[in-house]
């Protein structure tokens, strides 16, 4: 028989992914005139934190400063916000009222945030909605790692994957992880999406055209598709070779 503990538990962590409530108007910023929000406000829903600490299904540990851009041109600055990988959404957090919100996918062109690296370094991580016209097509968020003729672009997503039974820190028996993921695609207005893996062999599988030229770019410039830096050296080198299209 589940305790009344552990049963007020397993609906606090199942109200924190389904809580939602109703549309309403969360954050409120002062504009200037040219604004087309006159009142300064950005929509969302209400978002709840399971008191399991649910921080597996974002993308960062932590809550950091970002700036978001509306589709009418509108800029917030200064929120702070979390990327919720497990659902694709963009979390933030309104210190008028202490409160969390959703904001609303449809009105969002983009997002930057601010990062510091493992050097300490402060890094901006811009984040741009596109409709994804693959499996699932829907509009997403998708991290922008280099911008040129065509696009390298990263989709962050949390996927749920069945382990065998354990016991989480509450006590509580689970036979799920939460694991962060990524999937790359190289991205042109004209040619749309094309799925991409840290190999060389996916250079050469969209661009057979140029096996030759790749080959000889990537030795020149010692390129070794070991992990995300690589593939953001490569795009620019290939692009400023005029290998992209």
């Amino acid at each position: 028989m589940i305790k009344k503990t552990h049963l007020f538990i397993l609906l606090l962590a199942f109200f924190s992914i389904q809580g939602r409530s109703q549309n309403t108007g969360f954050y409120w910023n002062n504009l200037d005139e040219s604004s087309n929000r006159l009142q300064g406000k950005m929509t969302g829903e209400t978002y709840y934190i399971s008191s399991l600490g649910n921080s597996n299904y974002f993308l960062q540990k932590e809550w950091l400063s970002g700036i978001i851009e509306l589709e009418d041109g509108d800029i917030f600055k200064g929120i702070e916000v979390r990327y919720l990988a497990y659902g694709d959404e963009l979390v933030a957090y309104n210190d008028k009222n202490n409160s969390l919100f959703i904001v609303d996918k449809d009105i969002v062109k983009q997002f930057s945030i601010i990062q510091l690296s493992n050097e300490g370094e402060a890094k901006e991580r811009k984040f741009i909605t596109l409709f994804y016209d693959g499996m699932n097509e829907r509009e997403r968020y998708f991290e922008e790692l280099y911008s040129g003729t065509c696009s390298l672009l990263a989709f962050h997503h949390v996927d749920a994957v069945k382990v065998s039974p354990y016991s989480d820190r509450q006590g509580i028996m689970r036979d799920t992880e939460y694991r962060l993921n990524v999937t790359y695609y190289k991205y042109s207005v004209n040619e749309g999406f094309s799925k991409m893996v840290r190999k060389k062999r996916a250079f050469l599988k969209i661009m057979p055209e140029n096996t030759k030229e790749i080959r000889k770019i990537f030795r020149q410039n010692k390129i070794v598709l070991l992990d995300e830096n690589a593939m953001i050296q490569a795009f620019k080198v290939l692009d400023k070779a005029g290998l992209l299209n």
